[in-house]
């Protein structure tokens, strides 16, 4: 009982890991789109994703972790110029914003 104990935390110590490493591609890809745009500085140390995740991981709290993470996973599905456009958003883009999945 106790090897099959054993096992069963490997394994879940490995799906968490696995886990973790998608979440992280997933949130550098959503990072890397909306990084301000050529010739501005980014007044961020560090990424907004890592920033958020960073916080919850101090209150040690792993589903608030992980929330930080993917809070903005929803801009994977929204136009690059709708996503870095720097002005306020036209009536047509924000209905864009609305109606994605």
């Amino acid at each position: 009982m106790l090897l099959s104990q054993r096992q069963h935390a490997k394994t879940y110590g490995k799906l968490k890991d696995a886990l973790l490493g998608l979440i992280s591609s997933l949130t550098a890809a959503i990072d890397a789109r909306t990084r301000t745009p050529a010739g501005i500085a980014n007044a961020w140390p560090e990424s907004p994703s890592a920033s958020a995740s960073r916080w919850a991981s101090r209150l040690l709290l792993s589903d608030i972790y992980l929330a930080g993470l993917l809070h903005d996973i929803g801009k994977i599905g929204i136009e690059d110029s709708v996503l870095r456009k720097p002005t306020k958003l036209t009536e047509a883009e924000f209905i864009h914003i609305k109606n994605i999945p």
